[in-house]
């Protein structure tokens, strides 16, 4: 859409402005004014961006839209908005936004209700496609601490106007209801619908869920009960807690999004069977950011992998040659490096209207992110996003790690030599060597001179006891003395920069023997390995008047594409997620309840808080409770 605001056009502090399409027809509609519009264009899920433009041309605000990658999309059916709840994600965060819990929208006034005692409940699981006998029925959860009534409550759809009036009944703390629906009562349409619970009134949403197309026999739920996003569940359970969600047998299972500059064409997105037996995906897709359809006798071997490459020419001449077959691509489309949904699925017939169609059921999906508890180098640092192990859940960050490319890399010889005469005037003499990334990164350092006459000036070069005479400042003091890896032992400097150096706090700094006049020729020498991130290298004196810089080597062969990878692990720690605390800033001697999702394949049979009161550095530990009760949200 375009629109362009009235000049001179001013908003009030905590003011609010609409702009709509059809101004005369919204006004009425919601009781508010002075709407601007309307604007030219149209508002979908296919625009890639809506901007926020300055009278000067520069961008204030960006908000995706794409449904297909990693944006908001549309909320399907009952006429609803998107609202900003959680602003500090950032507004092109779809993590920031939520659907609006009003039938179309509150324009005009931030959306801000009273609690109702329908807030407890939630849509639990939901299985529309049921097996020949199956039951066909829609699980409530009441998952707070007090009796909800049903009356007045209704069941829609997104596709339809087809409406369920709830019986007259209660529904008990923590307790369950799964209710018969059939076609008739709710006609979904299973190439992806959207369910909503209404309060009395119909216009109050209080939960909903969108899902995609699902196999026979595969119920949409929350798993563990009432926790996170509507997912494949692994066996359908009405009326008793919800089991595992279903875990595929060909998972998403390593992505090289965004690789260092010059190898953009080795992105790739790669398959992995895991099961026993061999995997037939004839005809499947890759969908979201990128398009893919798997061709006819496309196999897996049990335990074996599959490539699907943007460049499968360049992919091999940098990885070797692969299994026949194991190599797939290119796919229509490109990895975003600011995140991405990429989805595996597989194609179903339905019957829809007396006829069959084709429909696509997500086997596998993964929304990758580069902030936050993902992991940080895929994002142009060199390395690929790993998954951990095939059965963890794969919207969690702690699921995925960076590839381990040290293995990869050579040492590369810095060396520069100069004639000292051009200092700061602060600093003339030359006292000390300083190190740097410029951009955050690992290297390992072995072997430092700061040659003067064919004599090293510099104390401790090779780091073979310790790391004494070096000192770690501002984004480089995460370095440390390395005992598992040198160039001619196996000790050296690990520098690790959380961002940039500079010459003033942000640094590794080695002293010298004794300072360097200026009118000397000096070489600056080591031996420098790069691990990971960034690649531009610099050493340089205190005084400014001479520096070595350079950009490292890389390896090119970045990831494990079908192979093992190298951060697989047949048993991971239990993952934790959404940790909040209330309230945000608790006063003095007031309670505060923190919360958390802890989540792990063989169950958690208990969690345990640890904090500590500031300024204090004393440790409590109390046991977190899982029940339900005592300001637990769920059981």
């Amino acid at each position: 859409v375009q629109f362009q605001f009235p000049d001179p056009f001013f908003i009030g502090p905590t003011g609010v402005v609409v702009i709509a399409a059809a101004p005369a027809e919204l006004q009425p509609r919601h009781g508010i004014s002075d709407v601007l519009g309307p604007w030219s264009g149209q508002l979908s899920a296919s625009n890639p961006k809506l901007r926020l433009v300055k009278k000067s041309g520069g961008i204030v605000l960006t908000l995706s839209l794409n449904a297909n990658g990693s944006g908001l999309g549309v909320p399907l059916g009952m006429d609803l908005s998107w609202t900003l709840t959680r602003p500090s994600y950032g507004e092109d965060d779809p993590r920031a936004w939520s659907r609006s819990a009003t039938s179309g929208g509150t324009p005009g006034f931030l959306e801000i209700f009273p609690g109702i005692p329908h807030d407890s409940l939630l849509l639990n699981e939901a299985l529309f496609r049921p097996r020949l006998g199956g039951r066909r029925f829609v699980e409530l959860l009441n998952i707070g601490a007090s009796t909800v009534s049903l009356d007045g409550c209704t069941l829609r759809l997104g596709s339809t106007t087809g409406v369920v009036h709830l019986v007259t009944q209660t529904l008990q703390p923590g307790s369950r209801l799964a209710l018969d629906v059939s076609e008739a009562m709710l006609p979904v349409d299973i190439r992806g619908d959207a369910l909503f619970l209404m309060a009395p009134g119909g216009t109050r949403i209080v939960d909903s869920f969108q899902f995609s197309a699902s196999e026979s026999g595969v119920s949409i739920g929350r798993s563990p009960d009432g926790s996170g996003e509507p997912r494949a569940l692994r066996a359908s359970s009405p009326g008793t807690p919800n089991g595992p969600a279903r875990v595929s047998s060909v998972v998403i299972n390593e992505i090289l999004y965004n690789p260092p500059r010059g190898l953009s064409d080795i992105e790739f997105v790669e398959l992995h069977n895991w099961r026993t037996s061999t995997a037939d995906l004839s005809g499947w897709r890759l969908g979201g950011g990128i398009e893919f359809i798997f061709p006819t006798n496309t196999l897996i071997p049990p335990r074996g992998f599959l490539v699907v490459a943007k460049s499968p020419s360049t992919l091999s001449s940098h990885h070797g040659s692969f299994d026949q077959g194991s190599l797939l691509g290119p796919y229509r489309g490109n990895l975003s490096g600011n995140g991405e949904r990429i989805t595996l699925e597989a194609p179903i017939t339905v019957l829809r209207e007396a006829a069959t169609e084709l429909a696509w059921a997500v086997m596998d999906e993964v929304t990758y992110k580069t902030g936050g508890a993902w992991p940080r180098w895929p994002d142009g640092g060199g390395s690929s996003l790993e998954r951990v192990a095939p059965w963890n859940d794969p919207s969690l960050g702690a699921s995925w790690a960076s590839s381990d490319e040290s293995g990869k890399s050579a040492w590369t010889l810095v060396e520069q030599e100069g004639f000292l005469n051009m200092a700061h005037p602060s600093t003339s003499t030359a006292d000390q060597l300083q190190i740097m990334l410029l951009g955050a990164g690992e290297v390992l350092v072995d072997d430092v001179e700061v040659l003067l006459n064919g004599q090293n000036r510099i104390r401790n070069p090779a780091f073979e006891t310790n790391a004494i005479n070096w000192g770690f400042q501002g984004t480089h003091r995460g370095s440390r003395w390395e005992t598992n890896a040198g160039f001619s032992s196996g000790r050296s400097l690990r520098i690790s920069a959380s961002d940039r150096g500079d010459q003033v706090a942000n640094r590794v700094r080695g002293s010298l023997l004794s300072s360097i006049p200026l009118n000397n020729f000096v070489t600056l020498r080591a031996r420098v390995k790069w691990l990971r991130g960034n690649r531009d290298f610099l050493m340089r004196l205190r005084s400014g008047a001479h520096e070595a810089a350079v950009t490292l080597a890389i390896p090119s062969n970045l990831g494990s594409p079908g192979r093992v990878n190298s951060q697989y692990r047949t048993n991971t720690p239990p993952s934790i997620s959404e940790v909040q605390h209330f309230p945000l800033l608790p006063p003095t001697n007031a309670p505060v309840r923190v919360t958390a999702r802890v989540t792990d394949r063989e169950g958690v049979a208990q969690v345990t808080l640890r904090y500590r009161i500031d300024p204090t550095n004393t440790l409590f530990s109390v046991p977190m409770r899982d029940d339900g009760q005592e300001g637990d949200l769920v059981e």
